[in-house]
Formats: structure tokens, C-alpha cells, sequence
């Protein structure tokens, strides 16, 4: 990659960023995935929708999932988390119980 397009590519990185947090998405990270910039990001646009990237565990019995979309020529990711449900029992002597999502 040449000097010209890869500072191009930073000066686009820096205004998306600067675009994304005036809509109140905080950038988390950013790194060059050796194509393009990838901004890390708390929530996509709302008219974005992604595609799985990865899973992992979440340390909760449940699994994280990292989307990516590409957004203004660079790449977006944001984890969405799987919601936690928390089984309460409320009387020892009945079988009732609910659940809570978190």
C-alpha cells in the first residue's frame, strides 16, 4: 500500500470516528486488518446490520458474538452479548420458580 492511500485511509478512519461518536457510539479501538481500517465500536448505526465474524464463551454459560459491517470504505465490529437469564425460586416447600432476563 502506497504512502498517499494509506494516510487517504487514516483521514477517512478519523472522520468516521469523529461521525460515529457525534451520534453517540463510542469507538473503542482501531487497527488496520492489512485491506482496510477497522474501527471497534459499543453499537452499530442503526441502519447497519452485520454479519458473524466469531463466537466465544462469555464466562456466563452463554456465547458473545462479534459482527462486523462494512461501513464508509472501513470495517466495523461490535460484540453483541447474550442476555442473561437468572432463575429465581421464591418458596422452598412449592416447585415455583421464574425467570429473569438481565
Amino acid at each position: 500500500m502506497n504512502v498517499d492511500r494509506s494516510s487517504d485511509m487514516l483521514f477517512a478512519a478519523a472522520n468516521t470516528a469523529r461521525e460515529l461518536e457525534n451520534a453517540g457510539i463510542d469507538v473503542l479501538a482501531h487497527y488496520s486488518n492489512g485491506r482496510r481500517p477497522v474501527l471497534i465500536i459499543t453499537q452499530p448505526p442503526a441502519d447497519i446490520e452485520g454479519h458473524l465474524k466469531r463466537w466465544g464463551p462469555n464466562g456466563s454459560g452463554g456465547r458473545d458474538r462479534v459482527l462486523a459491517a462494512e461501513y464508509q470504505g472501513l470495517q466495523l465490529e461490535w460484540t453483541e452479548r447474550a442476555p442473561v437469564v437468572v432463575t429465581i425460586r421464591t418458596r422452598r416447600d412449592t416447585f415455583e420458580s421464574r425467570e429473569v432476563v438481565l
